[in-house]
């Protein structure tokens, strides 16, 4: 029951996290494959330069608001470095689309402009868990999620607002709302300042944070954009959806970091190096085991549920498509609890190394390849996909095992 418990606010960050697919699913059985397409591009496109604002520092709050005793300051050096990356991440998103012709944005800058700025709301949010906030944090994710989802679905339903529209107007409203009253909850707290510096451990380690997750977003997000323009927004409308629907179970990262990571870093900080690895060895054997399960489950009954959750069309179209993403998806599950002991113990380089060899790769092979041909072979991208997904467990895991700890 504790640890349920302590899963809690995890899975408020989880459905938090989900209501994009929520809505891709929504809109599978409403909208047409081409909306359906570039809802799934934008959901890539949002989530890769969400990543860059971030910069890291979701993991930065939660790794050194533990351990500080002065936290206002802190606290205060976080958003000031977050608000610094956010106005870069804007004018390096307004140079690229520029250089593109306005290809990358597609006709919606403006609002993706706005967005990208109030994506701070993910920063703000996960101080509470910094601080030990826990029933704040699942408050303000739950009620973040289902302010999101609700205004899109009724927009699109009963205000003839087009899936992507409908999907932007509930992002941003929503990421507006849960970045200002959050503010005002930390500001009531005490807790709440600007400090106009940059400490160099925290920018060190959100670098490399970053520089990992930046790596492994392009690796997980970049194929829909190469579908989309290399293929169509329809044939998206096809892969996007099931490769969702396929990569569900990673949503077990954020509720095993959410948990695990202020955890490691306290018993880190406390030296106690043999019971880090012992946990790490547990969840690594227990995910090992479910991962194994549950893709053997669900590989006979991949077209009865895509039919359920889509169509015919998809289903018949995407079963192929569901099962390599699935291996994938728990081909990674597994690294989790290594990767989160790496950055309880400042050896973060170690992730950024594997995720952005590994993704320099993918990326390679995913766009070199098929750029010649003019199309996508989709079994062979998920191939290749999965091949990055095993490479990059197999270093993570390898370096907590061997790392000599005193």
């Amino acid at each position: 029951m504790k640890l349920l418990i302590n899963l809690i606010p995890g899975i408020a960050r989880l459905l938090a996290a989900i209501v994009p697919i929520l809505l891709l699913f929504f809109y599978t059985k409403t909208a047409d494959l081409e909306q359906v397409g570039l809802v799934g591009y934008f959901i890539s496109l949002i989530t890769i330069l969400g990543v860059l604002t971030d910069f890291g520092l979701p993991e930065g709050v939660q790794r050194f608001i533990p351990q500080t005793s002065n936290k206002k300051e802190t606290i205060g050096q976080i958003l000031f470095t977050e608000i610094v990356v956010i106005v870069l991440g804007m004018l390096l998103f307004s140079a690229l689309d520029l250089i593109l012709s306005g290809e990358l944005s597609k006709g919606y800058f403006s609002i993706l402009l706005v967005i990208f700025f109030f994506s701070i709301s993910n920063v703000i949010l996960v101080i509470f868990n910094g601080l030990n906030y826990k029933n704040r944090l699942t408050g303000y994710f739950l009620a973040s999620a289902i302010t999101f989802f609700l205004i899109s679905a009724v927009t699109f339903l009963f205000f003839d607002f087009s899936a992507v529209n409908s999907f932007f107007i509930g992002r941003l409203i929503s990421w507006i709302i849960f970045t200002v009253l959050p503010l005002i909850d930390l500001y009531r707290l005490d807790v709440l300042g600007i400090e106009f510096n940059i400490p160099k451990k925290l920018l060190k380690f959100a670098f490399n944070i970053f520089t990992a997750s930046f790596a492994y977003v392009l690796f997980t997000q970049w194929d829909s954009i190469v579908v989309t323009q290399l293929g169509s927004a329809k044939e998206n409308g096809v892969y996007k959806p099931v490769e969702f629907l396929a990569s569900l179970p990673l949503a077990l990262r954020v509720i095993l970091e959410t948990k695990l990571l202020p955890e490691f870093s306290e018993i880190e900080g406390n030296g106690d190096f043999v019971t880090l690895k012992n946990k790490t060895l547990f969840y690594t054997k227990v995910l090992s085991a479910l991962s194994i399960i549950v893709t053997i489950i669900a590989i006979p009954f991949t077209h009865f549920g895509l039919n359920i959750f889509y169509n015919t069309e998809i289903a018949d179209e995407g079963s192929l498509i569901f099962i390599l993403t699935l291996i994938g998806t728990f081909l990674y599950i597994v690294s989790i609890p290594a990767t989160t002991a790496l950055q309880a113990l400042n050896k973060e380089h170690k992730i950024r190394n594997a995720a952005t060899v590994q993704s320099a790769i993918f990326l390679i092979f995913a766009t070199a390849l098929f750029i010649p041909l003019g199309t996508v072979f989709l079994p062979i991208l998920l191939v290749i996909t999965c091949g990055g997904y095993l490479a990059y467990t197999f270093a993570s895991v390898l370096s907590i095992f061997t790392e000599k700890l005193k």
